[in-house]
């Protein structure tokens, strides 16, 4: 069960408005035996379309002086959503999709519902928690790992750490999986991961201390499968698409 909240009165783009009722002002909320958390900024809201729950995101809120609750002597209270996803058949799926009408109608979600969001599944690991309601955060190995990734923050905010973080726990649950399939190359310009970090040198690591400034450092190896490779090429001689890469092609097909 859910508890009604308010409506819909507005939808411009993905920016949701809805009208909440005098009774939504409460902080927490207990149900048939359930937790509810009230509405303020950040904390999650269900709007029901059809079959489909589309779970919103609160990012602002205000009284509307131009409208007044004369019998209780108040202004109107209104807050601002942005959706992040939808229920169906009790599963969330994650993305704007779907979006609300005018006049749908708005409910708390529960403490259940709320943890089902970052919920835990087989094929993921615990990242983190979130710092409202600590609800452990997890991340699916196949989804993260094979595709492309990048991490962006300022100087300070904790890319290093993140990285730190996701690499260590791939190496410590799933080196069983790829050992001897997969090679992992960290291109390290401030020496961040050059000791027992990601994972220990005496567990298959090498490292490589390049130098550019003279020729006392180590050499990266490449094997001739690696080395003849047209896209390899094309990038270290900036090869022009309709001229040099053919000939690139042509001489990687004849060395191999």
């Amino acid at each position: 069960m859910s508890i009604e909240i308010g409506e819909v009165i507005s939808v411009k783009g993905t920016n949701i408005i809805i009208e909440l009722y005098e009774e939504s002002n409460k902080e927490t909320l207990f149900y048939n035996g359930e937790k509810f958390n009230g509405v303020s900024i950040q904390e999650f809201v269900l709007i029901r379309r059809g079959f489909k729950d589309i779970v919103a995101r609160v990012q602002g809120e205000y009284l509307d002086e131009r409208f007044k609750d004369e019998e209780n002597n108040c202004y109107i209270r209104k807050v601002e959503l942005s959706p992040i996803g939808y229920f169906q058949f009790d599963e969330f799926f994650e993305g704007i999709k779907h979006l609300p009408m005018i006049r749908d109608v708005a409910y708390l979600m529960s403490d259940t519902q709320v943890k089902s969001i970052f919920g835990k599944t087989d094929d993921s690991f615990i990242v983190g928690e979130t710092l409202i309601e600590e609800i452990p955060v997890s991340l699916p190995w196949s989804k993260l790992f094979n595709t492309h990734m990048g991490v962006f923050g300022n100087t300070g905010s904790g890319k290093s750490n993140t990285l730190t973080n996701l690499y260590t726990t791939l190496f410590r649950n799933k080196r069983d999986s790829f050992g001897g399939k997969s090679h992992f190359i960290i291109i390290d310009f401030n020496g961040e991961y050059t000791n027992d970090q990601l994972i220990a040198k005496n567990e298959g690591k090498k490292v490589y201390e390049l130098d550019t400034r003279n020729n006392d450092g180590d050499k990266f190896p490449l094997t001739n499968e690696i080395f003849w490779d047209e896209e390899l090429f094309g990038i270290l001689f900036k090869a022009t698409e309709n001229t040099q890469k053919p000939f690139f092609k042509a001489c990687c097909i004849r060395s191999k």
